[in-house]
């Protein structure tokens, strides 16, 4: 029976190890910096930042009167334009698939034909900086990489510049100062695109680390108790041990008293007194 309890023991023993350590090792795989290391500046769109912007990349107000010049000329192909930017983008897998769904492709047609018509309407503002700044968050919550959306703007401008061309006379709209401005407007659109999606990405990141911190903290309180556990267990299986042990060395010598009793028991004459004593 002794034999039967020790087997146990160990052989609960050996499972808590074997826990233990798949514990350790789960929880080796979550320790993370501490949570500052993920501390991005999160952009304030106020009327400073919106100024450095545009003076960094010279937007100013010859720009805004280039782009404008275009706002009628932009309605008349905003439609021409968006349909073959997404004629483009299916030729590529990844975008193709994304653009699979009919209804997804009718609602970013129309986020870009309002992106493009915006870009001519003289307003460049507030809510024009913060409508950049939303789509670089949309592209980070699409998974869609810079590689993608990045490229995206070289296309547009190529598009465009391909349509002013055509246009009559083409001299009046594309000439070389609206193809600066549309370069500028670009600029700071791609700027704030990537800083939205990096942002985006950072909080991202803070989220999943305070996360697997609490999963750390989880993880440390199930070894700690296993621990335990496993200790509660050695110290019984010693216990169970020992008592086998004593068990065995009490038993010995009785089991020889008992021998040698009936040894004597079979010698004695059935008359004797210490005899009869005896079964």
């Amino acid at each position: 029976m002794a034999d039967v309890t020790l087997e146990a023991y160990a052989r609960r023993i050996a499972d808590l190890e074997q826990e233990v350590a798949a514990l350790r090792d789960q929880l080796a795989l979550y320790q993370f910096p501490d949570e500052t290391t993920f501390s991005p500046a999160v952009l304030a769109l106020d009327e400073e930042a919106i100024a450095t912007y545009k003076a960094f990349v010279g937007f100013d107000a010859t720009t805004v009167h280039h782009l404008t010049a275009l706002q009628a000329w932009m309605a008349q192909e905003v439609d021409g334009i968006v349909e073959a930017f997404y004629t483009h983008l299916r030729r590529f897998a990844p975008l193709r698939t994304m653009l699979a769904d009919p209804a997804v492709l009718q609602r970013l047609c129309a986020a870009q034909t309002a992106y493009l018509l915006s870009l001519t309407h003289g307003d460049y503002g507030q809510g024009y900086f913060r409508q950049r700044w939303r789509i670089g968050e949309v592209h980070n919550r699409l998974n869609l990489t810079p590689q993608w959306y990045l490229g995206s703007y070289s296309v547009f401008f190529d598009l465009i510049v391909e349509r002013l061309q055509q246009a009559s006379p083409p001299d009046t709209l594309c000439s070389p100062a609206t193809l600066q401005a549309l370069v500028k407007a670009f600029s700071i659109d791609m700027q704030l695109a990537i800083e939205a999606y990096i942002t985006s990405y950072q909080i991202q990141l803070r989220q999943a680390n305070t996360a697997l911190q609490q999963y750390s903290q989880v993880l440390e309180a199930r070894v700690a108790e296993r621990t335990e556990e496993l200790l509660q267990a050695g110290k019984l299986a010693a216990i169970g041990e020992l008592a086998a042990g004593i068990a065995h060395e009490i038993n010995n010598p009785i089991n020889g008293i008992m021998n040698y009793a009936d040894i004597i028991a079979e010698e004695l004459p059935a008359a004797d007194k210490l005899g009869g004593l005896c079964p």
